[in-house]
């Protein structure tokens, strides 16, 4: 009897571990929204599952998937576009800095050459000066024309030789053809011992410097003699009479 009785109690008890093993059903509402359906669940936990507990229990409920995520992309990416904008600033306002500053030195080197370039020229042209001063008090000591005429020589030469270090050069005009480029001509008067168009006479010299025109010179300019008209009118011998 005994082993009858333990062979019940052993034959229960795997009944009752079977009973629990078995998974339990839940009450959960149906995808239609019917209403409430039943659902298997490992755990053995019953629990009510419709809609309106699932949005309440549910983390990040009404959120787009990745929604913290790219928000987070967006900002640091607007922070990364400032910081660049703010770079692109700064090294337009540094050239901007720069070429002003490169436009005043220019500006200033140019002054400077101008300055240079005068001061050289009025170096060479003061002995010139200083000659026609000497040229001056020398006429009140003397009344000889012909010593004043060679001083005033000696003061021109030194004007040519003080021009030609300077590199300018004197525009040859008489006796050559006239060129518009070189010379202005302010008279043509007829000569028959020249060529039209030939200069006879220089009123102020030209000057160039290089391959520049500083002036024209100012020339009289030959042309052809007009010839006489003849008379085309005939004696009338009535009229002699």
């Amino acid at each position: 009897m005994e082993r009858v009785t333990l062979n019940t109690q052993a034959e229960q008890t795997r009944e009752d571990g079977q009973a629990e093993a078995q998974p339990k059903t839940v009450v959960q509402g149906a995808v239609s929204g019917e209403g409430p359906h039943e659902q298997t669940v490992p755990n053995g936990e019953v629990f009510m599952d419709d809609e309106a507990t699932r949005k309440s229990v549910s983390p990040g409920a009404g959120v787009p998937p990745h929604a913290d995520a790219q928000g987070g992309g967006a900002e640091e990416e607007m922070v990364a576009l400032q910081d660049e904008l703010a770079k692109k600033d700064d090294q337009l306002k540094r050239v901007a800095a720069d070429f002003e500053n490169f436009r005043k030195r220019s500006r200033k080197e140019h002054a400077d050459a101008l300055l240079r370039g005068k001061e050289d020229a009025l170096r060479e042209v003061l002995p010139v000066m200083d000659n026609l001063q000497r040229a001056l008090e020398a006429t009140e000591q003397t009344t000889e024309i012909k010593a004043l005429q060679d001083g005033v020589g000696m003061v021109l030469r030194l004007f040519e030789d003080t021009f030609s270090r300077l590199g300018l050069e004197r525009v040859a005009s008489v006796d050559q053809p006239f060129d518009p480029a070189l010379h202005e001509a302010i008279q043509q008067i007829p000569r028959e011992d020249v060529a039209p168009g030939t200069i006879v006479r220089e009123f102020a010299a030209g000057y160039r410097l290089g391959a520049r025109l500083l002036r024209p010179a100012t020339v009289v300019v030959a042309k052809a003699p007009v010839a006489p008209v003849p008379s085309n009118t005939e004696s009338d011998p009535a009229q002699s009479q």
